[in-house]
This record gives structure tokens, C-alpha cells and sequence, in this order.
């Protein structure tokens, strides 16, 4: 029996056993796990993953790939900031296309109470 390699996860900033582990624990498919490592997949149910081993070499292309937003909630006036739209989107239960779509100003009314804009000093 051949030992797993360990994975990571962005999102959830995990390295996991192996890719059974993590689809186990995050209730998706192990094998696109699997490809994501592989590179046969960008990425599964919203989520990136890479051999632990290989890691370094990823989290360089997805730290480029964040854009820090803000999000304004039109029913308290709070306004919260996050690193990424999927951050949001896995923090206010909002689907990420639903964000980005405010984002890129595609949905001028939203009807979903929060207002997302670029947070354009956070960016490096």
C-alpha cells in the first residue's frame, strides 16, 4: 500500500493527509482532488489544491490572483474588508459569481444587502 502524499488547500490554508482526506473533510470528489494536484483540474467546488511538496510554487501564482475587497452592508452601514471575493463569499454564505458580478459593476441593485468594491490601497 503506497503512502499519500500530503495536499494542500488555499482556501482553507490545510495541508491534509492526502487527497481522500481533504475531499473527505471538505465533501467533494477525491479524484478531482486528485487532477488538482495533478493539474489536470484549476480547481474543484471552489477549491485549489496542490502537493504539499509543491506548494511554494503555487502560492505565488494564486497571491497575485487575490484582489482585497470590501463589502458594505447596506442594512448596518458595517463595512468589513477580506483579501479575496471567495473569501467573502465562504464568510457571508453570498455566491461568488453573485460578488464578482457587483464587483465588475454587471449588478447595479444588488438584492442580496452588501455593497463589494476593489480595495485599491490594499493591493500591492
Amino acid at each position: 500500500m503506497s503512502k499519500a502524499k500530503p495536499v494542500y488547500c488555499f482556501e482553507t490554508e490545510t495541508v491534509y493527509n492526502g487527497c481522500r482526506e481533504a475531499a473527505n473533510t471538505l465533501k467533494i470528489n477525491e479524484q478531482c482532488v486528485r487532477k488538482c494536484c495533478l493539474e489536470d483540474l484549476i480547481q474543484t467546488e471552489g477549491f485549489h489544491f496542490c502537493y504539499n511538496e509543491d506548494r511554494s510554487v503555487y502560492e505565488i501564482r494564486f497571491s497575485k490572483r487575490e484582489k482585497p475587497i470590501i463589502a458594505y452592508n447596506l442594512n448596518t452601514n458595517e463595512i468589513t474588508k477580506y483579501h479575496s471575493a471567495k473569501e467573502a463569499s465562504v464568510e457571508l454564505k453570498i455566491p461568488q459569481e453573485t460578488i464578482c458580478r457587483i464587483l465588475k459593476g454587471k449588478t447595479k441593485k444588488p438584492r442580496i444587502g452588501y455593497l463589494f468594491k476593489y480595495d485599491v490601497q490594499r493591493r500591492n
